[in-house]
């Protein structure tokens, strides 16, 4: 089995997706884009003790290129320090793209995602000021500790803030394996 050479990780609603596709697109890169938008094996509680052979089937299949380079993606890992460890120690060289967007035009496309799909009922003025108190059992320190049912975490001031995040990485990985983009400039410049 090959170890995931890139994870791209950002914020939700912040251009991950789209990141994932155009890269996807390298010859030389292979990834799980075919089976799943997400590759939740490092935040997921499950997933993570079965064992990377069981994700590695699951999101790669049995028969990934012996030449091509594996890429995944995770919006939500950057939130769990938990998950970042547990990609350094899956490999400690792996190179970390992190996507970030306008934290208030990221806040805002999250709320009417939640909306659409019937997880937030509130206006976005009144989630806003809810947030802090809708979080606390699931945050502490600034990470996400554990993650409830799919879009119950309505979290969007806090998924805004990267740059603890970001220092951790650096930290973690050293500067040289963490790529910065922003949503803009990937518009501007797929």
């Amino acid at each position: 089995m090959k170890l995931i050479r890139i994870m791209i990780v950002g914020a939700a609603k912040a251009g991950t997706s789209s990141l994932l596709h155009y890269l996807a697109q390298h010859p030389q890169i292979y990834t799980h884009t075919h089976t799943r938008p997400e590759m939740t094996y490092f935040t997921n509680e499950e997933e993570f003790q079965a064992g990377y052979e069981a994700a590695y089937r699951k999101y790669f299949g049995k028969d990934v290129p012996e030449q091509k380079v594996l890429l995944a993606k995770d919006a939500l890992l950057m939130t769990r320090q938990a998950g970042l460890q547990r990609l350094h120690d899956h490999n400690p060289y792996v190179f970390v793209v992190v996507i970030l967007r306008n934290p208030v035009e990221r806040a805002y496309s999250g709320y009417w995602f939640n909306y659409r799909h019937g997880w937030e009922k509130a206006g976005f003025e009144e989630a806003l000021v809810a947030e802090e108190e809708r979080i606390a059992p699931y945050v502490r320190n600034g990470w996400q500790i554990r993650q409830p049912d799919w879009g119950k975490l309505t979290a969007y001031k806090f998924q805004g803030i990267y740059h603890h995040r970001i220092e951790y990485l650096f930290q973690k990985l050293g500067r040289g394996q963490v790529y910065v983009v922003l949503l803009d400039d990937l518009k501007n410049n797929p």
